[in-house]
């Protein structure tokens, strides 16, 4: 089929840079130059696992400033706990792992 989109892996790279940087969808179709509808098509797997991994890596640096008993990262856990529970989907894997890490952090405040 003519103009059918083909993904690469220097396209899949490119949307997972973008999605880890927080673009949306819309602004990573308009860069690699689809439709939001392709980019979910052929792309979601990559940028979900790039958020995935986003929050993880940044759950996991609260977690440790905290461990540490950073003061000012403790009150911040406390003022946003809701905003960073609410974050992802209740049924995403992110979010369990949300949840999850944040227990463990309500644990130590």
């Amino acid at each position: 089929m003519p103009g059918q989109h083909i993904p690469t892996p220097e396209l899949e790279q490119k949307v997972s840079e973008l999605a880890r940087a927080g673009y949306n969808h819309d602004s990573i179709a308009m860069y690699i130059g689809i439709s939001d509808e392709t980019l979910r098509k052929y792309y979601s797997n990559h940028m979900t696992k790039a958020r995935f991994d986003l929050v993880a890596t940044a759950l996991t640096h609260i977690a440790a400033r905290v461990e540490k008993g950073d003061i000012k990262m403790c009150c911040w856990v406390a003022t946003h706990l809701g905003e960073i529970a609410q974050y992802q989907h209740p049924q995403s894997k992110t979010s369990q792992l949300t949840q999850a890490v944040l227990e463990k952090l309500m644990d130590r405040l």
